[in-house]
């Protein structure tokens, strides 16, 4: 049984996607080998929160949007699990990464823009995420960075399945 609910975002304008898509930070790349064994406070995405040590692991058991990714998480590492959905942040995602300072969040939905809701609630903080087919972005915490993208991002009521939080919790 589906229990269908609209839940309020913060979306992505389709024309923004694409300036959204460049590297935030410093762009680490490799030439024959993947990047791994960086430090942050904080990785986004489920390869980057695999190969990288983090005190805070946003991931969505996806990689790519597609292709899933075997969840290399134990059940009891993880201290959240949030709806958010493609394009969007969720206020429930918001409000929990405000709240979870360690252990791993797991998205029902696409976590990529949850990016921005950590570099506004964790200034100053390193938080890496993955550039896909180029490298590792490292970004620094900054609440100014992050108010230009959430200037941008407009109100919406997104239907979203809820009970896929639920079978994931």
């Amino acid at each position: 049984m589906l229990r269908r609910s609209k839940i309020f975002c913060l979306g992505l304008p389709e024309s923004f996607r694409s300036s959204l898509s460049l590297p935030a930070g410093k762009l680490i790349v490799s030439d024959n080998e993947a990047i791994s064994g960086l430090r942050a406070y904080a990785t986004v995405g489920d390869i980057v929160s695999q190969r990288h040590q983090s005190n805070l692991k946003i991931v969505d058991a996806k990689t790519r949007r597609s292709s899933v990714v075997e969840r290399k998480v134990a059940a009891g590492d993880i201290k959240a699990v949030v709806l958010n959905p493609r394009g969007c942040i969720s206020l429930n995602a918001f409000t929990m990464l405000h709240s979870v300072r360690s252990g791993v969040v797991f998205v029902v939905g696409e976590e990529d823009l949850l990016v921005t809701p950590l570099l506004y609630l964790r200034p100053g903080f390193t938080i890496l995420y993955g550039q896909p087919g180029v490298g590792v972005v490292e970004v620094v915490g900054d609440v100014a960075r992050a108010l230009k993208v959430l200037k941008i991002l407009k109100p919406v009521l997104v239907e979203a399945d809820i009970k896929q939080v639920f079978d994931h919790g």
